[in-house]
């Protein structure tokens, strides 16, 4: 009769190797979870940290947002385009070079075209020729009230001697 121990001990190295196969596998499995860890870590320390993307516009007295506060540059648009002059694209973007506004290091011309547009979805601005721009009346200054005799008094709220 032929002796088994030779089969298994063969056996029993291959369950040896199998198990070091697996074991490695384990080890590199925890490292790989461990550095998921660590990196969601930073992950959700980096996202509270973070301020938001996108700046929480002020809102007027009426509780609704407020377009013409959200931007240096679309300041600049209704400081220039507030005295009811349509002006060209190119012309705004010399304005605005020579004022230093900062343009980001983009095309100053394409960066107001930008702006303008946007202002011109929430109905500020309207384009009236080819990249001739001026406020629509929702975006024009908010004139001060007049009193009855329109010179800006009131005889009505004076009070009589």
């Amino acid at each position: 009769m032929r002796s088994i121990t030779e089969d298994l001990l063969e056996r029993l190295k291959a369950v040896a190797d199998e198990r070091g196969v697996i074991e490695r596998r384990l080890q590199k499995l925890q490292d790989h979870e461990g550095a998921l860890k660590l990196l969601l870590a930073e992950e959700e320390y980096r996202a509270g940290a973070q301020l938001p993307l996108i700046p929480a516009r002020p809102a007027d007295g009426n509780g609704k947002k407020n377009s013409r506060d959200r931007s240096v540059l679309s300041k600049f648009v209704f400081s220039t385009l507030g005295d009811r002059s349509a002006r060209p694209l190119a012309s705004l973007a010399d304005l605005g070079v020579s004022r230093g506004l900062d343009f980001g290091g983009k095309n100053p011309r394409r960066v107001l075209h930008f702006v303008l547009v946007g202002l011109k979805a929430h109905g500020f601005t309207e384009m009236v020729g080819p990249s001739v721009w001026r406020l629509t009346e929702k975006g024009l200054p908010a004139e001060p009230a007049k009193g009855s005799d329109g010179n800006g008094s009131d005889e009505t709220n004076k009070i009589a001697p």
